[in-house]
Order: structure tokens, then C-alpha cells, then sequence
């Protein structure tokens, strides 16, 4: 379950990258993509995909996830927080919530508490009252609209960039995605 939930937290930046990737796995081009320089005279089997490639895609959907954000007034920390408790069907702590984003979002606890603290400064997050050591934490009723707000936009958002794109291709984009991120963790671990 804390796999899931970890994923469904960030799932819905990972679909816009991992989309993104489709359209370079799928011979799509950006206008400052590198051409290639294959002087040997042989043609290569099929696309390379690249780390420069996962990067481009990346920053790229990043870049529009962030204007969206903005437009909506959600620092990126706070969108991933909003994000988690948006689709959680469980209560969770304070404590639970902070260790789980800042391993999900490869940083220490200290960014993720200040985001945390901000939103419910903004009374976008409440605190179960009584528990002030490691309160259980939800949606306002205006964090609750405020999550419907970015999530609407993630999803025009994605049926604009990856409307005509083939269902085989995104599985494919996904599954090598998911794979990348498991051995670069794995790595991280060593």
C-alpha cells in the first residue's frame, strides 16, 4: 500500500514525463533535439533513448506543469503535498507524510515540513485538532478545490500533448520509465 500511495502521489508529473518520453521513443523531435551524426554509413536499428532524452522530455513537461502551478499559486513542494492527500483513502500523520515525500522527492524532511507548514498557513491543509506532536492531517474544503483545480489542469493539459499518441506506445514509455527509476534508486541505495 505505501508503494501505491507513493506512486499516486507523484503520478500525475511521472504521466506527463513519461508521456513526454513517447514522443521522443516514438521518432518525435523537439526543434532543439541534436540530429544525429552517424557518419559510419550504417543505419541504426531503431531510436536510442538517452538520459539527455528522459531530461529533455522532463524539463520540458516540467516547464508546463510549473506555469500551471503558478497559475494556480502552488509551489511544486505544495502541489506534491496536496497531490498525496488528494488521493489517499487513509488518514495519514504528519511524521508519515513527511518521511514518505521527502524519500519520494530525494531531499531532506526540512523543505517538505516548510511546504507543509505553508499550506496550512493557508488553510489548504488541516491538522485533527488535539494532536500537536503528529497530527493527522486532510484537505480543506479550499485545499479540496485546489487540488480539483491543478489535477483539471494536468488533464487538459495531457489530452492536448499526447491526444493522437498510441496506447501501445505510452504502456511502452511507462514500463521503460518505471524501469529507469528502479535501477536510479537502487543506485541511490548503494
Amino acid at each position: 500500500m505505501h508503494t501505491r500511495r507513493l506512486r499516486q502521489s507523484t503520478v500525475n508529473l511521472a504521466i506527463l514525463v513519461s508521456l513526454a518520453l513517447a514522443l521522443v521513443g516514438c521518432g518525435g523531435s523537439t526543434p532543439d533535439a541534436p540530429q544525429s551524426t552517424n557518419t559510419t554509413g550504417t543505419q541504426p536499428s531503431g531510436p536510442s533513448l538517452t538520459g539527455q532524452d528522459i531530461g529533455q522530455a522532463a524539463t520540458a513537461t516540467r516547464a508546463i506543469f510549473d506555469r500551471l502551478l503558478a497559475e494556480s499559486g502552488t509551489p511544486f513542494s505544495g502541489w506534491v503535498i496536496l497531490n498525496d492527500l488528494g488521493t489517499s483513502a487513509q488518514a495519514v500523520t504528519q511524521n508519515e507524510l513527511v518521511g514518505r515525500l521527502a524519500h519520494a522527492l530525494k531531499t531532506d524532511e526540512t523543505p517538505v515540513r516548510a511546504a507543509l507548514a505553508e499550506l496550512v498557513r493557508q488553510d489548504l491543509i488541516s491538522q485533527a485538532p488535539g494532536t500537536t506532536i503528529n497530527p493527522v492531517l486532510s484537505l480543506t474544503p479550499a485545499g479540496t478545490i485546489r487540488f480539483q483545480q491543478v489535477q483539471d489542469g494536468i488533464k487538459h493539459i495531457a489530452q492536448r500533448l499526447y491526444r493522437d499518441l498510441p496506447p501501445e506506445d505510452l504502456a511502452t514509455a511507462h514500463r521503460v520509465l518505471a524501469t529507469v527509476t528502479e535501477r536510479a534508486n537502487a543506485e541511490l541505495a548503494r
